[in-house]
């Protein structure tokens, strides 16, 4: 072999280490999430994914596992807290089993306007982080839309709603509330309801607008009122056992693309075109969206917030200050 041979290889073979290094080095982070693929939620975690990989030079890359290929929100959200999923996104429901003082962000009547919603989220961020900070990195809320109620008969005001059977949100909050107004709830899960609608076993339901349409039940229950008792949010964590195992180049790395891809305008603009698209769905397939009289949104809104003390007795002082810090930032954002 001669000398320009031998430099040559061992150039050769000092840059495939280097290589081999770099792939090593790389970092795959599991992002789980039952949202589908092609959806508008799943666009938002590409362009996260996308951002992270980017801030990270590369020495991180995300692959998103959708429509719950790595299990239901509750036992991805466990795996994600013991450090074997390493990012994971879902509904507030989930996140406040293992965090109960987050529940305020469940209770009807603390949003009082979608103008009012769009200002307080992204005051509650960093409330929202230090609840959350000796579970994991709370990475930022995702906007799911108005919970409302859809109706196989036409109501003629809230008060028709007494004595019929709704589908409620499995928790105890949104139960006290239709029993507030007068309905018998049966909790189910969303995959439970057309069932419940087709056999008549509710006639009522307790859903967003994205839920309804993509679901079915626009068809099944064709009238939906816009109550807007509660605004729905999802939310994204990196488990404390992911995040600590990080580099400090690393960690910041994230912090840029979860304060950039999860920034409550940019998602909250994305969401909206996709809910007035899903209006125009459910319109064309003969729906009707009905708006709330004055004297009816006064009458769910008093309802909601009269199941809030039961609730608080219930949680305890960390869900109680949590309200406190909701309430305080509400009066800072205008009902409109």
């Amino acid at each position: 072999m001669t000398t320009k041979q031998s430099i040559a290889g061992i150039a050769m073979g000092a840059a495939l280490s280097l290589a081999a290094g770099q792939a090593l080095a790389q970092q795959d982070l599991k992002f789980a999430t039952v949202v589908p693929e092609g959806s508008v939620w799943y666009r938002m975690a590409e362009n996260y994914a996308n951002l992270v990989s980017q801030y990270s030079n590369g020495d991180l890359s995300v692959t998103i596992y959708p429509g719950g290929q790595l299990g239901a929100q509750d036992a991805t959200l466990s795996q994600a807290v013991r450090g074997r999923i390493e990012i994971w996104a879902g509904g507030i429901v989930a996140l406040a089993a293992i965090e109960p003082d987050l529940s305020p962000l469940l209770f009807p009547g603390v949003f009082e306007s979608t103008e009012q919603a769009n200002c307080m989220f992204p005051l509650l961020v960093e409330p929202t982080r230090a609840a959350l900070a000796d579970v994991g990195q709370f990475v930022g809320f995702v906007p799911l839309g108005w919970n409302n109620l859809a109706s196989v008969h036409a109501l003629d005001s809230i008060s028709g709603i007494a004595g019929q059977n709704i589908r409620s949100l499995p928790i105890p909050i949104a139960v006290q509330l239709w029993q507030q107004l007068g309905a018998t709830a049966v909790p189910l899960d969303t995959a439970e309801t057309a069932s419940a609608l087709s056999t008549g076993m509710v006639t009522l339901v307790d859903t967003a607008m994205a839920f309804w349409v993509a679901t079915g039940h626009a068809e099944l229950a064709p009238h939906y009122y816009l109550t807007q008792h509660n605004y729905n949010v999802a939310a994204a964590l990196i488990g404390n056992r992911t995040w600590d195992a990080l580099s400090a180049e690393d960690q910041a790395a994230l912090r840029r693309a979860n304060d950039e891809a999860w920034d409550w305008q940019t998602v909250n603009a994305m969401y909206s075109g996709f809910e007035n698209r899903l209006t125009e769905i459910a319109q064309g397939q003969g729906a009707t969206i009905h708006e709330l009289s004055p004297e009816d949104r006064a009458i769910v809104q008093a309802a909601g917030e009269a199941v809030w003390e039961p609730a608080l007795a219930e949680l305890g002082d960390g869900a109680r200050a949590y309200l406190d810090t909701m309430l305080r930032i509400r009066e800072q954002c205008p009902a409109g």
